[in-house]
């Protein structure tokens, strides 16, 4: 590949976030080479939007594709590993939406094949760096290992039941605060949210009412507004309120949420 021609992209999948990344590609004056999504129909449509040059019956084909140089992949996180070690495996780069792997031991798997191969895998959150802390399966994240769907109940079920001691003695604190991180920020879908600062401290969050229309995103809105709290008035209680706030308003939208719905919201709180 010459290094002064541009990277040649390939879509496979069409949902929000593969709208979202071709609208980023345009934007950076960009095109994508090949589209594809198991309904051929909607393959066809996607490519006719986003200026596709063609469009695969499969997603095989653009993996194997000798004039493809990089892949979006955006399809639902199970399926993830499966198309990585395609597209990894015939040498292209890959900037897949997060999270990459469903575990560690599909991050390991991946980045191994990267290296091998001499290509970039990242993630849209970081662009170049994968951060291991994100994938820790429960039982390194200091909770003793169940079985399969077991264990996660019993995690869950901890930080629901008695949050002060899952996150300080049996999860957070030694899983990933012990290991670097300031603050961790859990986002419990319906059950609220959680914060373990720095100090220690443990700060729980219901849920506001409302109707949830579409999830992509609001974890994303949830970390913007943390920090932005946190910017403007310094307490981690407030961080962790606007960042609750500024989750559930995206999940109650079509699209990431406006200013005025977060704030209506935040006094909910």
């Amino acid at each position: 590949m010459k290094e002064n021609r541009q990277l040649r992209w390939a879509m496979p999948g069409t949902g929000v976030i593969a709208n979202e990344m071709a609208q980023a590609l345009q934007a950076m004056d960009r095109t994508l080479d090949a589209v594809g999504n198991r309904t051929y129909g909607k393959a066809v449509s996607f490519g006719s939007k986003y200026g596709g040059k063609q469009v695969c019956a499969d997603y095989h084909q653009m993996f194997t594709d000798q004039d493809i140089d990089a892949i979006c992949l955006t399809p639902p996180h199970n399926t993830h590993m499966a198309y990585l070690e395609q597209a990894l495996s015939q040498g292209k780069h890959v900037l897949c939406e997060k999270s990459i792997p469903l575990n560690s031991g599909e991050l390991d798997r991946a980045m191994k094949l990267a290296e091998e191969r001499r290509v970039v895998l990242a993630d849209p959150s970081k662009f170049s760096t994968i951060t291991a802390a994100s994938v820790l399966p429960l039982d390194r994240a200091g909770i003793p290992p169940l079985p399969h769907q077991a264990q996660r109940r019993r995690a869950g079920g901890d930080l629901r039941q008695d949050p002060d001691h899952a996150c300080r003695d049996r999860g957070l604190r030694p899983a990933l605060q012990e290991r670097g991180a300031r603050n961790v920020l859990v986002s419990m879908a319906g059950d609220g949210s959680l914060l373990l600062d720095e100090t220690g401290a443990v700060h729980r969050l219901g849920v506001p009412r409302g109707k949830v229309v579409n999830s992509v995103g609001a974890g994303d809105s949830m970390v913007a507004g943390f920090l932005a709290g946190w910017l403007e008035h310094r307490s981690y209680a407030m961080a962790h309120k606007l960042g609750a706030a500024a989750g559930s308003a995206t999940a109650f939208s079509d699209g990431l949420a406006a200013k005025d719905h977060v704030m209506a919201l935040l006094n909910t709180f």
